[in-house]
């Protein structure tokens, strides 16, 4: 039981980070807007980003080249610019924070 509670969690959390990134894929017009391309841009962006941080560090540098480098990544799965790759990982991050705030002030008992 608790593989299948795991493996929910995992698909609940794709869900939530890919969602986000179809939404900003669309607003900025990729050709790819649909689930799955969102999805792998998502999980290659992801792990090149950790492959990132492991060789270069979490500081500017890092940060920087990982930023480059997933908008790329978005760029190529999603069909765009480069620039308009950068301005999807940008707005999708502006859609998850602001989930994330609504939803914790809900959570806090807070009303809208």
């Amino acid at each position: 039981m608790e593989i299948v509670l795991t493996l929910l969690a995992i698909f609940i959390l794709l869900l939530i980070v890919a969602l986000p990134v179809m939404l900003a894929a669309s607003w900025l017009g990729a050709a790819n807007t649909g689930f799955r391309p969102a999805l792998i841009a998502v999980i290659v962006a992801g792990l090149v980003s950790i492959v990132i941080d492991a060789i270069l560090g979490e500081g500017l540098i890092g940060v920087v080249v990982s930023g480059a480098v997933g908008a790329l990544i978005y760029a190529n799965i999603l069909g765009t610019t480069f620039w308009r790759g950068l301005g999807i990982s940008i707005v999708s991050t502006l859609i998850l924070f602001g989930a994330f705030i609504v939803l914790a002030g809900l959570f806090a008992g807070a009303s809208i």
